[in-house]
């Protein structure tokens, strides 16, 4: 099992926090609170912790389905189209 190493600028007890509300985020399909956790977390950690953070959350949710989705689909389809609508 390999293990994610988030910057020493985090504290893994924070970011541990951020993977559980984007999964729960994902589960409850709330693009608005989406919106608003990544504003959020752009202002605390950086884009190499979010990659990992995203790569932990969409490992974590595996085959958990949201409506008619996979969670994990769900997560990467909005986040693809907030970025867009963002001109990220």
């Amino acid at each position: 099992m390999t293990t994610t190493r988030f910057s020493a600028e985090n504290e893994p007890e924070d970011l541990v926090k951020f993977m559980a509300i984007l999964f729960q985020i994902s589960r409850n399909r709330d693009f608005i609170e989406l919106s608003r956790f990544v504003k959020l977390s752009a202002s605390v950690i950086g884009p190499d912790d979010f990659n990992l953070l995203l790569r932990s959350v969409v490992r974590m949710m595996g085959n958990t389905k949201c409506g008619p989705e996979l969670c994990s689909d769900w997560l990467m389809t909005n986040l693809y189209e907030l970025y867009k609508a963002l001109g990220v």
